[in-house]
């Protein structure tokens, strides 16, 4: 499994469960409240209490229908109020051919016209009679009505009416509650599947952001693996992530940098092996040459015949053995390794006495500006007069007549910095590149040894050498103190 796979599906995980369970226990939390809105309690309560009534009503009918079945004095008044009285009741009446026998009492009015218009009912009945609600109970036999009824309390119907409407409100809601139920899910589900979709989306694009630097660094690792080692990694920000692609990069640079001084240091070997072979090869058939040629001088200073053109020729070859002498000897300073006799000296005091080998040429000006109480610095004397040497030479032999050499010393951190600046030609830009590279030189009859012997010592001494051109060839040494 690909690590921003594993990434994407911890960060889905995480992010989506507590939008899961949240989700889940609101929708339980809202149905649960809807069950306890639209419970079955509540609709038994109203039918409870409907039943309760129905059945208070059922009773009331119940007695109202045995006091009809009693002996009623119907033809006497008094008797029948007596009568009504003694029952409680609020009405009492008797409708036959014509003609009406009723009792009421005090509390109701009743027109006449109200016993002309009673249907011809059986049974319980509600009736209003002049806003009151009464409760009348009827029988109707072979043309006869027979009734009585009671007076019910003051707001009996509006009750009625508003447990009516309570029941109805208790039976719509149920179809509310499932209406609800119904709606809920929806959202949930819906709400469930805009979350998963959004989640994957984020966790996505999360795991790419997080991914993106390692997979630019693991694709840096592979240019670098291939030999690209010119190859950076770009990453932005200020997280360990920009911190190991900066780390990479520096890497990447000491690798590069590491390579070149290895091909350096190989090339190097290879140039002193050849250089030792060369100055072998010259040494030994130049020592019987010599050798021979001093015979030659003597024999003819012996004749005492003669021999000025002959004595010429032979000081033109003497001459020459000469500089294949001193090329040989430079063949073998090259090829060996520098033996440093390091010691804590003046830079300024071994510049000083250099300079001053080239101080009464005639076609040389050198300007120097040295800073007293300069730090001494390990080296090794000698040598690195040489080095200071070469460098004048080397501007000198680069003029065709005269030259001006301005040198500045100063310190750098913890490094001594000299730098040789002269009015010459300077370094030809094609060969920059590798002109302290052995056998590459700027001079007609320059063996190209110079600035790879002076970049050798300088290289021994831990320093760096740094060659530009600004005006004039600049050759820039830094050396450190400790």
């Amino acid at each position: 499994m690909l690590f921003r796979t594993r990434i994407f599906g911890v960060i889905f995980i995480v992010g989506m469960l507590p939008a899961v369970i949240l989700l889940s226990v609101s929708a339980y939390l809202l149905n649960s409240t809807l069950d306890r809105v639209g419970a079955s309690g509540l609709e038994s309560s109203v039918e409870a209490a409907r039943s309760m009534v129905d059945d208070t009503e059922s009773k009331l009918g119940e007695m109202l229908a045995d006091f009809l079945s009693d002996k009623i004095p119907w033809s006497d008044g008094e008797d029948l109020d007596s009568w009504r009285d003694s029952k409680k009741l609020d009405l009492v009446y008797r409708k036959s051919d014509g003609s009406l026998n009723r009792s009421v009492s005090d509390t109701l009015e009743i027109d006449e016209r109200f016993f002309e218009d009673l249907p011809i009912i059986s049974g319980l009945q509600h009736l209003e009679i002049d806003g009151n609600p009464v409760l009348i109970i009827s029988r109707a036999d072979s043309g006869i009505i027979e009734g009585c009824g009671l007076l019910m309390p003051e707001g009996y119907a509006d009750k009625g009416r508003r447990l009516s409407n309570a029941v109805s409100a208790t039976a719509s809601l149920s179809i509310y509650k499932d209406f609800s139920v119904q709606l809920i899910s929806a959202v949930t589900g819906a709400s469930l599947i805009f979350i998963l979709i959004a989640g994957f989306i984020l966790s996505r694009l999360i795991s790419r952001r997080l991914v993106k630097p390692l997979e630019k660094l693991a694709a840096g690792a592979g240019k670098l693996g291939a030999g690209d080692l010119d190859y950076r990694v770009d990453i932005s920000g200020n997280d360990e992530f920009a911190g190991l692609a900066e780390s990479f990069n520096k890497m990447a640079s000491e690798i590069s940098e590491n390579q070149k001084k290895l091909i350096q240091t190989e090339r190097l070997a290879a140039w002193r092996e050849v250089a030792r072979r060369i100055a072998h090869e010259i040494k030994n058939p130049l020592t019987p040459i010599t050798v021979e040629l001093y015979r030659l001088k003597g024999m003819l200073a012996e004749s005492g015949g003669d021999a000025s053109e002959i004595t010429k020729a032979l000081d033109s070859i003497n001459s020459q053995i000469k500089a294949l002498q001193e090329l040989a000897g430079h063949f073998s300073t090259f090829a060996k390794e520098p033996e440093l006799r390091k010691q804590k000296c003046s830079v300024a005091d071994t510049l000083t006495r250099t300079i001053g080998l080239y101080s009464n040429l005639e076609n040389v000006s050198i300007t120097n500006s040295i800073p007293e109480n300069l730090s001494t610095v390990e080296m090794d004397p000698q040598m690195m007069s040489r080095v200071f040497g070469n460098i004048i030479k080397n501007s000198l032999e680069a003029s065709p007549e005269s030259v001006e050499i301005d040198i500045k010393v100063e310190r750098e951190n913890n490094n001594i910095k000299i730098v040789f600046k002269d009015d010459g030609p300077g370094f030809p830009p094609e060969k920059m590149e590798n002109i302290d590279t052995p056998y590459i030189t700027t001079k007609k009859s320059g063996t190209g040894l110079g600035l790879a012997i002076i970049n050798k010592i300088i290289d021994e001494h831990g320093g760096e050498l740094r060659l530009y051109n600004d005006s004039g060839a600049v050759v820039e040494i830094s050396l450190p103190i400790r």
